[in-house]
């Protein structure tokens, strides 16, 4: 067992990893149904490079840490499925239920600002995008393909306001 999760946990922040991730999601879609919807969000931190440059890995480790925290949190809280994904990427597979996404949204954003080190010297943000699966998927791919088409066009907005 302690090997098991030492496969499938990812070293640096304690979430599942993307193979534990992809296990998961070939488990779950093809059960999605416009009954039992899925939600699954893939978000990345913004501007993470300019963190491990400016202020060096260590710190660019512990924004990781801190990012990954608030998903653990929010799955807790939501009986949810929270993996990185890779690099500073992230998912969060949930399945839906009276909240909606842009709701979960809100709150990953307001636990990331209440979890923030008052004394750190940066802003830790993430653009977030989404997909319902309302339909069985039969791999994966489909379904992260939709969900990073949203999550490029809200980097794409952090971007212009940034």
């Amino acid at each position: 067992n302690e090997q098991h999760l030492k496969i499938s946990a990812d070293p640096l922040t304690g979430l599942n990893n993307r193979r534990r991730l992809d296990h998961y999601l070939e488990d779950l879609l093809p059960d999605a149904s416009a009954a039992h919807p899925i939600l699954l969000f893939i978000m990345d931190i913004n501007d993470f490079k300019s963190i491990n440059d400016l202020h060096g890995h260590l710190e660019g480790d512990h924004a990781l840490r801190t990012f990954a925290a608030v998903l653990g949190d929010i799955a807790g809280h939501c009986d949810a499925f929270a993996a990185r994904y890779g690099g500073d990427e992230f998912c969060l597979v949930m399945e839906a239920s009276d909240r909606t996404p842009e709701q979960i949204k809100a709150q990953i954003e307001e636990n990331l600002r209440a979890k923030q080190d008052t004394n750190c010297s940066y802003q830790l943000t993430a653009s977030i995008g989404w997909t319902v699966c309302d339909h069985a998927e039969s791999t994966p791919e489909s379904a992260l393909v939709r969900a990073d088409q949203t999550l490029y066009e809200a980097k794409k907005q952090w971007h212009a306001a940034h």
